[in-house]
């Protein structure tokens, strides 16, 4: 399935995308923090992120496991720029 690039939820995501992290900040915290911290990883595993939005998951994975080979995927192409920005890759 692909999404035309007019589609209400990919627009809706990409005029979200600059200002997402900072308006949404106490959810993607309440909600990820504990994701990653229930994780059993060894470090070493590739993790793929349907619906990565900004790649708060990716830089909070990567603080702890500096190894793991992440691959973030998502409909909006300004919040796939955003994550990209935040130079999770070492």
């Amino acid at each position: 399935m692909s999404l035309r690039p007019d589609h209400p939820a990919r627009s809706a995501y990409d005029r979200l995308a600059a200002f997402y992290d900072q308006r949404w900040s106490k959810y993607v915290q309440a909600t990820l923090e504990p994701l990653g911290a229930s994780l059993e990883l060894r470090g070493n595993e590739r993790v793929l992120d349907i619906g990565c939005g900004t790649g708060e998951l990716e830089r909070l994975l990567l603080e702890r496991w500096s190894a793991l080979n992440l691959v973030g995927s998502d409909l909006s192409l300004e919040m796939l720029r955003v994550a990209n920005g935040k130079r999770l890759a070492g």
